[in-house]
């Protein structure tokens, strides 16, 4: 297949995601760009995403959640039985490490599966096995756990299917700078603020291949892992962070899309608080400050993030 119809291919996709289609309308298109462009990282991550992760793969952070416990439970201490429902387990007594083992959940599930589990509109949880309902009894003297199950909030699961977008849009970046020469149309909307919305507000990470990866894709070659971060000098640092808090100050000011504007700046605050940080990242959530805050009286938050952006290209 030549590359031009591999192109109009991309072009399509990114017409999907600006549209917000559901992820089942175009992951058979998806697939055939990556049978196409026979890079492996591309399709082992494709692959897992739209297929659902296997038990002994190892999940991307942003799949690992931290939840509750709540359980369904009776209390017998002869003289007193006491059944309590939908009540949240105080894990502390059991201890650090299972604590934390019981409460995280790794969500392997296909990118399709969460997508319909939002439209189904329901409550996500996820049932605890055997042997947590085991340790989950010792919380209480006394105690017999009937049911118990972890519950999962909607937003944690649009917060996934939001990092599968924003990846799969980097990627496409990735393959116009590296391989179409910058053919690859991102305008193809009427409006060019459609596609710009969505651009700003999805991509919040890079290309996702394991550390220090490289991928050779027709003679091009796309790094990944470690080597997309950068350790920001001190003094960069606190002159981003300083700029942040400004801009923090001055959106209380702003009427419209103030939790955009709150979105985007704690993806920069999460980003500096790294050990390691993504320029990347803190680019794109500060070109995406820049384009709702345009029509900001004043344009104080678009002179700091004019200033901001000049510390990144500086680094």
């Amino acid at each position: 297949m030549k590359k031009l119809n591999i192109k109009e291919m991309i072009e399509s996709v990114i017409t999907d995601l600006t549209n917000n289609e559901p992820v089942n309308h175009y992951a058979l298109k998806l697939q055939m760009i990556s049978r196409c462009l026979k890079n492996e990282s591309f399709s082992q991550w494709l692959s897992k995403e739209i297929d659902g992760y296997k038990k002994e793969d190892t999940v991307p952070v942003h799949r690992v959640l931290t939840t509750q416990v709540k359980a369904n439970l009776i209390i017998d201490r002869g003289f007193n039985k006491v059944k309590i429902s939908d009540h949240i387990m105080p894990l502390f007594p059991l201890g650090e490490e299972l604590s934390k083992e019981i409460s995280t959940i790794e969500i392997k599930g296909s990118i399709i599966e969460l997508t319909r589990l939002l439209e189904e509109n329901g409550n996500i949880a996820f049932s605890t096995t055997d042997y947590e309902r085991v340790k989950l009894s010792k919380v209480y003297e006394d105690c017999t756990i009937l049911s118990a199950h972890k519950p999962i909030q909607n937003s944690e699961i649009e917060l996934i299917i939001h990092k599968f977008k924003s990846t799969l849009l980097d990627i496409f970046m990735e393959f116009n700078e590296t391989i179409f020469e910058d053919e690859i149309d991102f305008d193809i909307m009427t409006k060019k603020k459609d596609i710009d919305k969505i651009i700003q507000q999805t991509i919040n990470t890079g290309v996702y291949l394991s550390e220090n990866a490289i991928a050779n894709i027709h003679g091009s070659t796309v790094i990944g892992g470690i080597e997309n971060k950068v350790q920001i000098n001190n003094r960069a640092k606190a002159d981003l962070e300083s700029i942040i808090n400004k801009i923090e100050q001055l959106s209380q000011d702003v009427e419209a899309d103030r939790e955009d504007i709150a979105n985007e700046i704690y993806t920069i605050k999460v980003e500096l608080n790294e050990t390691i940080q993504r320029p990347k990242i803190i680019k794109s959530a500060l070109n995406a400050l820049k384009g709702i805050t345009l029509g900001v009286a004043g344009n104080e938050i678009t002179d700091l993030i004019d200033q901001g952006l000049e510390i990144i290209r500086n680094l």
